[in-house]
């Protein structure tokens, strides 16, 4: 039998992998193929409920018939999804409820298929809204990703000449330290070398974010993924007199794909900034570990104008944007959302007008082998 930590991480690279348009059915067979051959003793199956009101029933090659009479029946509610159910029967009682890290990854599985069918018919809802402007709107994207490349080879440019600003401007701040000149040029050409040093990091940063990878989940340690985005915001936080605090609690490592969890809190940051442009502000960044120590929540919060009751529901819609002209594509909310989603997690905003607003994200939290055997002893 497969390791369920390893489950876990084929559930998560199976939500990477899934198409955009994909139908409702091939996103459950999807899963159900994983389960199968986690369960192969179980019959496992998914009905599925449709808009109609008609039902479908969805069962992987390789298993038995769940829906057909037999003595063990188990029915798992889809999250998210009324009247769609998983489905687990067997013959003998224990290949229907099982030891605790397999009935781990059943609720992981019922989560992702949850997840993963709100993403998809959110997509059909937004298709068919926007289908009379996609032509315009997919070459803005491709606009966008071409000034992204643009930019990466700008800074690859950049590296070499700074590279030996930075050397330089060393040498010349030992040299003069040894030598006795003047105390405040000494002090010009230190602060000349901790700012090629600051832009060096940033470059070599930006270089590693925008590098493409292969998408392998990992133990992420979520702090570390908010300093690395903050390094990346620290402009446009300064250029609007954002202040950051932290009020980071004792929080495990999260199962992700370091890149596009950065990715996230840049795009939540950044909009944080653009919500204080007028007065500044605190961004405030929480994080803890919610009750049954199975998820980590970061709490984004900023004193900015706030969201509009009305917009609640389509910001993380494409193309929806509130923001002046030149200051948004409204693609952002959109792509956070998608990664969060692909991640098995959640992500919902909080209005409080005129005094900011909340972006509540919730990540699952890494299961390692070691402690998958502690709770099964």
């Amino acid at each position: 039998m497969t390791a369920p930590a390893e489950l876990l991480d084929r559930l998560l690279v199976a939500s990477c992998e899934l198409q955009p348009d994909s139908e409702a059915a091939k996103i459950i067979e999807v899963f159900l193929s994983i389960a199968a051959e986690a369960l192969p003793r179980t019959a496992i199956g998914v009905r599925l409920l449709h808009a109609d009101g008609s039902t479908s029933q969805i069962v992987p090659p390789s298993s038995r018939d769940p829906f057909e009479p037999l003595e063990h029946e188990r029915i798992i509610d889809i999250p998210g999804q009324q009247g769609t159910t998983l489905h687990l029967a067997d013959r003998d009682q224990a290949f229907v409820f099982f030891d605790p890290p397999l009935e781990s990854f059943l609720q992981r599985l019922v989560m992702t298929i949850g997840a993963a069918l709100r993403h998809a018919h959110a997509d059909v809802r937004i298709k068919h809204a926007h289908r009379h402007d996609l032509d315009a709107k997919f070459v803005h994207i491709s606009r966008l990703a071409s000034f992204g490349q643009i930019a990466a080879d700008i800074v690859h440019e950049l590296n070499s000449p700074l590279t030996s600003v930075l050397a330089y401007a060393d040498y010349l701040h030992q040299k003069a330290q040894r030598t006795g000149v003047d105390p405040a040029d000494v002090e010009r050409l230190g602060r000349l070398h901790q700012a090629a040093r600051r832009i060096h990091g940033f470059t070599r940063d930006l270089l590693a974010y925008a590098r493409p990878r292969d998408v392998v989940p990992t133990a992420v340690a979520i702090h570390d993924v908010i300093e690395q985005a903050l390094v990346f915001c620290t402009y446009v936080l300064d250029e609007y007199s954002v202040r950051v605090e932290r009020a980071f609690g004792e929080v495990p490592v999260v199962r992700g794909i370091p890149d596009q969890l950065t990715q996230i809190f840049v795009n939540l940051f950044t909009n944080a900034a653009h919500a204080m442009r007028q007065h500044g502000g605190c961004l405030t960044i929480r994080t803890l570990l919610l009750s049954g120590e199975s998820t980590v929540r970061v709490q984004v919060e900023d004193e900015g104008h706030g969201i509009a009751p009305e917009h609640l529901e389509k910001i993380f819609e494409p193309y929806f944007t509130t923001k002046p002209e030149g200051m948004g594509t409204g693609l952002g909310l959109s792509i956070v959302r998608n990664i969060v989603t692909t991640h098995g997690g959640h992500i919902r905003a909080c209005a409080r007008p005129n005094q900011g607003a909340v972006f509540e994200l919730d990540l699952l939290v890494d299961v390692r082998p070691d402690e998958l055997r502690a709770t099964a002893g």
